[in-house]
């Protein structure tokens, strides 16, 4: 799971560059942004360093970029979804990552479902809607049932290194 939050953390820091000018962050680690609470922002006057559409073409190891698209309901958000997979298990995690354009508030959020349920496209909205990049996956699998723990490939997951 440390090599997901890796590329999720690759592709949104591939698009927002910024200054800090001296700027010291503060607060620390823990629950969801405030569903009321706008926070300033940690770095100011961050900017893109390239295009939405150009993260269509990165490269990150066992990762496919389907798409990299500036969001047509909302033409400050860049929403970015990709495939990673983990040789030779033959999984597909989803990924979803949506990254402001403008107004970031220097902040990143990864979003995530409970029990079986992984996250969805649709769970970036919120933090998005007060300036924080954020990604979710479907922690390889759709819906919230338990059925893909039950694998057919047990020798090949006794064999795996990792």
């Amino acid at each position: 799971m440390n090599r997901i939050c890796w590329r999720i953390m690759s592709i949104a820091a591939l698009f927002l560059a910024a200054t800090a000018q001296g700027q010291v962050q503060v607060g620390g680690r823990g629950a969801a942004p405030p569903a009321d609470a706008v926070p300033r922002p940690a770095i100011s006057n961050a900017k893109p360093v390239r295009s939405c559409e150009s993260l269509a073409m990165v490269a990150l190891p066992n990762t496919t970029i389907e798409s990299a698209t500036v969001d047509p309901a909302n033409s400050g958000v860049c929403r970015v979804t990709a495939v990673a997979t983990h040789p030779p298990m033959g999984d597909k995690i989803k990924i979803w990552v949506g990254i402001p354009t403008s107004n970031w508030n220097g902040r990143f959020v990864g979003i995530g479902g409970g029990g079986f349920s992984g996250g969805s496209a649709a769970g970036v909205n919120q933090p998005l809607s007060l300036g924080y990049a954020s990604a979710a996956t479907d922690t390889g699998h759709e819906g919230g049932s338990g059925s893909f723990a039950l694998d057919e490939r047990p020798a090949q997951l006794a064999t795996h290194p990792g």
